[in-house]
């Protein structure tokens, strides 16, 4: 391993650890937490139409092997929501991947737009896309 790569495997792997309450040092000169939004079972939420697609800041997928937990996946969709200055809620969650790999998949997507509430998030009833394990959270201040 190159001695170069080390400070930024040591940032990755710090700032998927990072608290939940805690802004990322460096990002953003404000201060800003985020809370978990409150979605009722059964987990199979997506952003609802007053985030996606005009508030999409970015979006990620990795393969399930990858992470452990729906949480772990959700601590780093939260971490990449951390990343950007005006990222205000995030949504991650497993699904049926519809293109040529097929499978299941994590997928998470951060946006900008404000907080949210249980409102800014639609059920997907559509079984052939399995969407499980739905988290997400909102800036609170």
């Amino acid at each position: 391993m190159q001695l170069s790569l080390l400070p930024a495997l040591f940032l990755a792997a710090t700032a998927a650890a990072l608290p939940v309450d805690v802004a990322v040092p460096g990002l953003d000169s404000r201060a800003t937490s985020f809370a978990r939004v409150s979605l009722p079972a059964p987990a199979n939420w997506m952003a609802g139409s007053t985030l996606y697609p005009r508030n999409i800041i970015a979006a990620y997928n990795a393969e399930t092997a990858e992470y452990a937990s729906a949480e772990s996946w959700a601590a780093y969709i939260l971490a990449q929501c951390q990343s950007y200055r005006d990222c205000t809620s995030c949504i991650s969650y497993s699904g049926i991947n519809s293109g040529s790999t097929g499978g299941r998949y994590w997928f998470g997507e951060v946006y900008r737009g404000g907080a949210t509430t249980p409102a800014q998030y639609e059920r997907e009833t559509d079984a052939s896309l399995g969407i499980t394990n739905s988290i997400a959270y909102t800036v609170v201040s």
